[in-house]
């Protein structure tokens, strides 16, 4: 019988092991795929964004109400904590500007063979190609069915992930396993995920990137807004803006299409981008509006908006009324596009959505339904936005849930054998 079987060899899964191994206790790991940490290798572009320079209480309130849950956790090993570790792993992590913190190395690779290092070093118990199918109470903890094998342990830890990138081993297992068990799953949805927008014009800017804009997404009296990069493509919309965006709207559209407004020209008025116009349609009379607009745009979007504004034809700028100049003015200051659905799991980032937190244990990750079992990662109803807060999540979370199946593991414990 082991003290604790991990199920899931992701990020939140490996921490765990490693944490209650390294405290004493006999662990086994269950991966479903043919090797842990598939998706980590994916994260930060292949960089591995491990985390980001934030203290508890900031985390926490970049990553909404639905976070509070993690106070406990972020308190007991927090991104200086994370750092620190992966220091100790022989990962040291370099800080960017913007405070998102990679391994020096600049590479996912070398993240994913610390922790496989670690799992070997305290001697993690590891099968591979296990897909648990049961979970279910027995006396003195819980059995685990995986294929022809039944394991029991005095405790179990459901870190299998949510749904997203489904060719890395994420199928949502877990949500079916903590349902059996009783266990409220908030419906999950793709999150970070590039966005299927329309009108059909914006096939025409595939592969156009504009570095700066501000994304307004409305539904009725609902509104988020995102500031970064935004990338149009074949199917409508990705980069930055779209996918952080994409956390905040996926919900809305089980109620139909939301509507985004893309200021291509934040931080100034519209007063003021009219008014560049008038000036240059004043001096540079035999240009035309296309010509103009290159200066706030891209070519092929300049062309785009000049047809908008002008869809008569584009003359030369001195018969440009002042009419369509405004028209052309407010295009730069919000476009509107419409949102119309995502491009599912298979291009998401994060899973929203898993199991509700309002029924498990925050400082230990128990459940508070079934005793024994455990959460970490992305399987809960917790997420974070883009730049190293859903990692952070998984190591904070893995951390918790390790050191709970340790618990009652006489000792505190050993140094790994050589």
């Amino acid at each position: 019988m082991f003290d604790g079987i991990i199920i899931g060899g992701g990020a939140a899964g490996m921490t765990a092991a490693i944490r209650a191994a390294s405290l004493g206790a006999k662990v086994l790991l269950l991966e479903r795929g043919p090797r842990a940490g598939r998706k980590l290798l994916l994260t930060g572009g292949g960089r591995c964004n491990i985390t980001v320079d934030r203290d508890a209480t900031s985390f926490v309130a970049d990553c909404g109400p639905s976070a509070r849950f993690l106070h406990n956790a972020l308190g007991r090993f927090d991104p200086v904590a994370t750092r620190a570790w992966f220091r100790e792993l022989g990962v040291p992590t370099l800080r960017e500007a913007d405070g998102r913190c990679f391994p020096a190395s600049g590479r996912a690779l070398d993240v994913l063979r610390a922790l496989e290092a670690a799992v070997q070093r305290w001697h993690v118990e590891v099968r591979y190609e296990s897909r648990v199918t049961t979970i279910r109470p027995v006396r003195g903890g819980l059995q685990v069915v995986a294929g022809n094998a039944v394991l029991e342990a005095g405790r179990v830890v459901l870190a299998t992930g949510g749904r997203s990138v489904p060719a890395t081993g994420s199928s949502g297992d877990g949500y079916d396993l903590a349902a059996a068990l009783g266990h409220r799953i908030v419906p999950p949805r793709p999150g970070e995920v590039p966005l299927v927008a329309h009108p059909a014009w914006l096939r025409e800017l595939s592969g156009v990137g504009i570095e700066d804009v501000v994304g307004r997404f409305r539904q009725g009296k609902r509104a988020v807004e995102v500031r970064g990069s935004l990338l149009f493509t074949h199917f409508g919309l990705s980069g930055p803006v779209a996918l952080e965006g994409s956390r905040g709207i996926v919900r809305w559209l089980d109620d139909g299409p939301v509507d985004l407004a893309v200021d291509l020209v934040p931080g100034r008025s519209l007063a003021d981008v009219d008014g560049d116009l008038a000036a240059a349609a004043s001096r540079e009379g035999t240009r035309h509006l296309k010509s103009l607009l290159r200066a706030f745009v891209p070519e092929r979007l300049a062309q785009r908006l000049a047809i908008l504004a002008l869809p008569d034809g584009d003359g030369p700028v001195a018969r440009l009324p002042a009419a369509r100049r405004k028209a052309a003015a407010a295009l730069l200051k919000g476009l509107p596009l419409k949102v119309t659905g995502t491009r599912g799991y298979d291009e998401a980032v994060v899973t929203l959505g898993g199991v509700d937190t309002s029924q498990v244990h925050p400082g230990t990750m128990e459940s508070r339904l079934v005793p024994g079992l455990l959460f970490a990662g992305e399987v809960l109803d917790v997420d974070g936005p883009r730049g190293g807060y859903n990692l952070q999540i998984a190591w904070s979370t893995g951390y918790a849930a390790g050191t709970q199946v340790a618990s009652g593991v006489a000792g505190t414990g050993r140094a790994p054998q050589r």
